[in-house]
């Protein structure tokens, strides 16, 4: 979460926001795919900060419950943006899916992130879920049980081969590439198993 919040640390002072992290106190070694887990709160904490106006975006990360080894851990992405009426939200985790598609729109995009997030949050066995009211702000969240693991049974480095910039700058390209209508892209994504 820390590094989420260095990420978008200077696209929230842009727009005057304050941006939070409230992260869980020391929590054990945890088993689970932190790549995966990294892009979808990257897109949900993204979308936040280009829909809130004023305000604040929070990132928080919480131990909801326990059993032996295993954690339920909640991430969640707040804002104080405009909000989603209840009716609509429904269509916000389709892909492609904009609740604003006129041509005269005030935000960029394409409608995948939410559609990337919600599948990476299902890859990852739990469901992403929203709380919102129309000029209420928006709470995204994702619940997760992760296995608590011995840290001296992992090898030194073995997350050395997973690199967050270099993903998040293919699947951004994938997503401009998509938005252009390219069918080459469309088949690389659709392989990648997120649609």
């Amino acid at each position: 979460m820390a590094r989420l919040r260095e990420r978008l640390a200077k696209s929230a002072y842009q727009k005057g926001l304050t941006l939070t992290c409230d992260c869980a106190p020391a929590l054990p070694a945890l088993l689970g795919d932190q790549h995966l887990l990294g892009l979808a709160l990257e897109a949900l904490a993204n979308n936040a900060v280009k829909f809130t106006e004023s305000g604040a975006v929070q990132l928080r990360a919480r131990l909801l419950d326990r059993n032996n080894n295993r954690l339920l851990l909640g991430f969640e992405v707040e804002d104080t943006g405009g909000g989603i009426a209840p009716e609509r939200q429904h269509q916000l985790f389709g892909a492609f899916e904009q609740l604003d598609a006129t041509t005269s729109r005030r935000f960029e995009g394409i409608g995948l992130g939410l559609a990337i997030a919600s599948r990476l949050a299902k890859l990852l066995g739990g469901e992403l879920t929203l709380d919102s009211t129309s000029g209420g702000g928006s709470v995204f969240r994702i619940n997760l049980w992760l296995a608590a693991i011995d840290e001296q049974a992992v090898p030194a480095g073995s997350d050395a081969g997973r690199d967050w910039d270099a993903t998040s700058t293919v699947l951004n390209q994938l997503k401009m590439e998509l938005s252009q209508g390219n069918i080459v892209a469309r088949k690389r994504f659709a392989t990648c198993g997120l649609f």
